[in-house]
């Protein structure tokens, strides 16, 4: 069971993006290496050019996708177990010049490695 978050967490995480504390403090970084390294031309173009830009979150905005139902469940574990099967029949090709028999390959491009395995 997952942690739960807070509603002052989630306002805490709320008002880190609508006041643009990413882009202060990345010039408070930059203003800081400059006191150190006033030499330094990249940072101090940087801070120049600096747009104060808006921190960007993948999970920001992240919906979160209901539960599957059973036929839904199924069809993912099919499909994930035939994926694992071709994953391996394509290692086995790659590693090997061994040719599965019957010669059934999924795609027309390990049908020609395969092939090309065997004439050499």
């Amino acid at each position: 069971m997952g942690k739960k978050v807070s509603k002052a967490g989630k306002g805490l995480l709320a008002s880190y993006k609508s006041n643009n504390n990413f882009g202060k403090n990345k010039v408070r970084k930059l203003q800081s290496h400059l006191q150190k390294h006033p030499e330094d031309s990249i940072a101090a173009t940087a801070l120049a050019t600096h747009s104060r830009s808006v921190a960007v979150s993948p999970r920001w905005g992240h919906k979160r996708v209901g539960h599957l139902n059973a036929s839904q469940r199924l069809h993912d574990q099919t499909t994930s177990v035939v994926r694992a099967g071709e994953n391996q029949l394509k290692y086995l090709v790659k590693h090997t010049n061994v040719v599965p028999e019957g010669n059934q390959f999924t795609s027309d491009e390990l049908k020609a490695k395969a092939e090309s395995a065997v004439a050499a």
